[in-house]
């Protein structure tokens, strides 16, 4: 956003770069639409997450509240009287509504995974009854399926620790389960 907004005022509006380079590297604010494509991405990985949350964490109060690094929108009532004279209709519903309810079962809430350690997750193992069950077995188990590709989604590498998803505890509880007599 900062490219493109010192290049229009050093230059000119007629040198900005928010037509051409929208997307594939971003030297300009983006629209809502591409903010939605944006978060839609299985390509945007959880490390480039990762990363954007740690750099965050180091910021300042005063660099996190200026401008020039992100910004805000506040909603504010505007009373038209049809919705085709608004630019944009954005409806309030409260909490407590049936419309709410109804809404609350389709909505994605994007949250922080939980984040394991193959230790923790032995651990849980052990505590479910599987006490034979080990960090060697817990090796063998994600190599053989290999569970750390990508695009299986089961966790993620923060610099240089694995840390693994509650999609892959699910898989191991599932698989200590279906192999009872060798893990209690």
């Amino acid at each position: 956003m900062n490219y493109d907004y010192y290049l229009c005022k050093l230059f000119g509006d007629k040198y900005s770069v928010s037509k051409e380079l929208s997307l594939s590297i971003q030297f300009s604010a983006i629209s809502p639409k591409q903010e939605e494509e944006l978060l839609e991405n299985q390509r945007l990985t959880s490390n480039v997450k990762n990363f954007i949350a740690t750099f965050e964490k180091g910021l300042s109060d005063d660099d996190i509240m200026n401008p020039r690094y992100a910004y805000r929108i506040l909603y504010v009532p505007i009373n038209a009287k049809r919705e085709g004279q608004a630019d944009r209709v954005i409806k309030f519903v409260k909490p407590d509504s049936e419309l709410a309810n109804e809404i609350e079962r389709v909505l994605i809430k994007e949250t922080e995974k939980n984040k394991y350690t193959p230790s923790v997750i032995v651990e849980m193992m052990k505590k479910d009854g599987f006490i034979k069950f080990s960090v060697y077995h817990h090796t063998k188990l994600w190599q053989s399926r290999n569970a750390k590709d990508a695009n299986k989604c089961y966790g993620t590498q923060v610099l240089k620790t694995w840390y693994w998803y509650d999609s892959w505890v699910e898989e191991v509880r599932k698989h200590c389960q279906e192999n009872k007599a060798k893990y209690r």
